[in-house]
């Protein structure tokens, strides 16, 4: 195999994707993913296998991905399981691409869920969205990450971020008042929190809820769900 470089290593996580990289320098900024390496296993042992290069003096690295998302949705193909309801007002979660002062765009690719994606909101408006039941058994510390635009008036209107139940009748958390998200942000804002220790290990669905409204601002708008 004088043609082949051939790596044997182990990893904490066999179900993970491992890539090889290879420089000539070592520098930070060196290093290039091998694209022909072929992976193999044998029990606990991995390998990768690549053309050599023409140059000797070339160093590898096996890097391994984070894994995949439990759960990620960025609206732009099927979004099955999600639910919207309006308790007061008009029906004003809307599916698409957000047209209004400040945010002309998704965060990613065209669409989003927004409570009015060309107008402001009706006033005295209360509405909820909620996702597909997304299982958290057997996940130590699970994540619920999104990318959200607000423009509502603070400590009158806002979301709140709610976790029920997988039948969706139990609330098990609510998002204490001074984490309520509103006021108006600049752009698109990343919002991270690991789950709440009374919603881990078990099934789950997310909401945000919309609170009274009084007509004046664009809403909220949500993009790029990830639980990992």
């Amino acid at each position: 195999m004088n043609d082949r470089v051939s790596i044997d290593f182990t990893t904490p996580s066999p179900a993970s994707d491992h890539l090889l990289e290879m420089s000539s320098t070592l520098q930070t900024n060196s290093w290039t993913v091998v694209p022909d390496a072929a992976l193999t296993s044998d029990n606990d042992l991995l390998n990768l296998v690549a053309a050599r290069p023409a140059s000797p003096a070339t160093y590898y690295r096996v890097v391994m991905l984070p894994p995949p998302a439990l759960y990620f949705e960025d609206f732009e193909s099927d979004v099955a399981g999600w639910v919207a309801t309006t308790f007061e007002g008009t029906a004003e979660w809307e599916l698409g691409a957000p047209a209004v002062d400040g945010l002309m765009a998704a965060k990613s690719s065209d669409q989003v869920y927004g409570t009015d994606l060309d107008g402001l909101l009706e006033e005295g408006t209360q509405a909820t969205l909620r996702s597909p039941v997304i299982d958290l058994t057997g996940v130590a510390r699970p994540r619920l990450s999104f990318f959200y635009y607000v423009d509502t008036a603070e400590g009158a209107e806002g979301v709140r971020v709610n976790i029920f139940n997988e039948v969706g009748d139990t609330s098990i958390y609510q998002t204490p008042v001074e984490d309520i998200l509103w006021c108006k942000t600049n752009d698109w804002t990343a919002f991270g929190q690991t789950t709440p220790e009374v919603a881990r290990d078990q099934p789950i669905i997310p909401e945000w809820e919309l609170l009274v409204s009084d007509g004046e601002e664009a809403g909220f708008y949500l993009d790029d769900v990830k639980v990992d």
